[in-house]
């Protein structure tokens, strides 16, 4: 599944509403605090982005290891060591 960032979630509501698919009252009422959250959240995610220095969902420099720790060359999990049992 997609994950949808919340300004684009934001950004299809206020498309219904100005579409007329939302045409009750208290969403046509709602258009100005909407716009006014998705200003805030698209700012935010500048923001965000640039701390960062990368985009939404973007990996750069991050080594990739399988789940679970599991070496797939050994094909067992790497972080565990044979035990040892006195006979």
């Amino acid at each position: 599944m997609k994950r949808v960032s919340a300004p684009e979630r934001t950004r299809e509501r206020l498309r219904a509403i100005m579409d007329g698919r939302l045409g009750t009252a208290p969403e046509r009422s709602s258009l100005v605090l909407l716009a006014a959250q998705l200003i805030l959240e698209e700012a935010l995610e500048g923001e965000v982005r640039d701390a960062i220095g990368r985009e939404r969902y973007a990996r750069v420099g991050i080594p990739t290891k399988p789940a679970g720790g599991t070496d797939p060359e050994a094909g067992r999990c790497s972080d565990v060591k044979p035990a040892t049992i006195p006979i």
